[in-house]
């Protein structure tokens, strides 16, 4: 067995996932947003609409959630480069739970994932119009009936039979976070190069999009862990070539030494790891640590340990 891989801190060794830029951009944005001039309407748009606020003196817990309440807002207008959204769908996901507990930042606009409807142009988006169906991110607070959001920081959401609105609103923070982990310890590979990639938390949020798109970026083998025979054959039925359950044994006791070219780390916990990776690898693991921390210091960010 080697030594421990060093940590450099070099630019070379620690890279940062796209998602703490596309927070940053979010954040400036609504410190530094001035409401367009020229706003285009849908018809039917409210003067108020209903939105997810913590509660003022109220303290959350992970158990209880009694400081959210619901308060009837102004229906905020989009500034230059924003459009008006008409939520259809967010999530809840771990970083939202942060920004509640922890109250990071003081922020009380919850709610990051959004698909919805756009109700609303401002100038300098000449990117969508009115009806168009949108995804993405959003500071703004999409736990609400409207919301607005950056227009280059979101995308047309595919609407099919089998992905409908209401699916693509739950998707824009683990996919973003699982695609932008892979590229960059070097996704898509090349058939030939026969990549095998562990996939922690396979039934996760970020770990059941990172199957599938390993598959997608031509990951020869995808090892991953869950636990329970429903989530092994869920894990399965998207990809996973070989699934442990954690309850059962550790995911890096069953693999070789040096047989492991990704570790894409939704939850790490073991050192075997680093006697799996090949002497090429890479570990990627994100890290979302807002409680108690200061925002801008602990945005989601991603560690390449080669």
């Amino acid at each position: 067995r080697r030594p421990l891989p060093r940590m450099s801190l070099s630019a070379d060794t620690i890279m940062l996932n796209r998602l703490p830029y596309t927070l940053f951009v979010l954040l400036l944005a609504e410190s530094c947003r001035e409401v367009s001039s020229a706003v285009k309407y849908a018809d039917g748009v409210p003067s108020t609409t209903r939105a997810v606020r913590v509660a003022k003196g109220v303290k959350c817990t992970r158990t209880d959630f009694s400081c959210l309440v619901i308060e009837t807002i102004d229906t905020p207008k989009p500034a230059f480069g924003e459009v008006l959204v008409n939520v259809s769908t967010s999530s809840v996901n771990p970083s939202d739970v942060d920004f509640v507990v922890g109250n990071a930042a003081g922020i009380d606009k919850l709610g990051v994932d959004f698909s919805g409807t756009v109700v609303a142009v401002g100038d300098g988006c000449s990117k969508f119009k009115i009806g168009d169906a949108i995804w993405g991110m959003t500071i703004s607070g999409a736990y609400a009936d409207y919301t607005t959001a950056i227009c280059a920081e979101s995308g047309h959401a595919p609407q099919t039979d089998s992905v409908p609105l209401n699916v693509v609103g739950t998707l824009p923070e683990v996919a973003e976070t699982s695609h932008n982990c892979l590229t960059k310890c070097g996704a898509p590979w090349d058939r030939s190069r026969n990549i095998s990639a562990v996939i922690t938390s396979g039934s996760g949020g970020t770990g059941f999009v990172g199957i599938q798109l390993a598959k997608i970026f031509n990951t020869a083998t995808v090892i991953t862990s869950t636990s329970g025979a429903a989530n092994i054959d869920f894990c399965k039925s998207l990809g996973a070539d070989i699934v442990t359950d954690y309850k059962v044994q550790d995911i890096f006791s069953v693999l070789a030494n040096d047989s492991v070219d990704v570790v894409f780390g939704a939850f790490l916990r073991s050192t075997c790891l680093y006697w799996c990776l090949s002497d090429t690898g890479a570990i990627f693991t994100n890290l979302l640590l807002l409680q108690g921390f200061s925002l801008c210091t602990c945005l989601l960010h991603a560690l390449v340990l080669v």
